[in-house]
């Protein structure tokens, strides 16, 4: 069985949801006391080495890795445009039209 639901992913970590890498689960970018997760318990998500690296993807699949001015990021297949801290790829009002 797998699971449905989707991770939150901000600055290439798992904000919300779980790490499988560290097989930790991540509420608000803060490692739970669950499971595998008690030995980490409390800490940040980006302060642990081995944590697992996560792109931010855009609606058409893509990752969307240019970094622009002010920390937005663009998507190289559909060229929208995205906020830095938004990794579920909530495209800007400057896209191309495509989305």
């Amino acid at each position: 069985m797998s699971r449905e639901s989707v991770d939150e992913i901000r600055d290439g970590r798992v904000y919300n949801g779980f790490d499988y890498a560290l097989q930790v689960w991540v509420i608000n970018g803060i490692i739970q006391p669950v499971g595998a997760g008690r030995a980490l318990a409390g800490q940040s998500i980006y302060a642990i080495e081995g944590a697992q690296p996560r792109p931010t993807l855009c609606y058409c699949g893509a990752e969307a890795t240019v970094t622009l001015t002010h920390g937005r990021k663009i998507c190289q297949s559909c060229y929208s445009v995205y906020e830095a801290d938004r990794d579920d790829a909530q495209a800007l009002q400057e896209t191309d039209g495509t989305h």
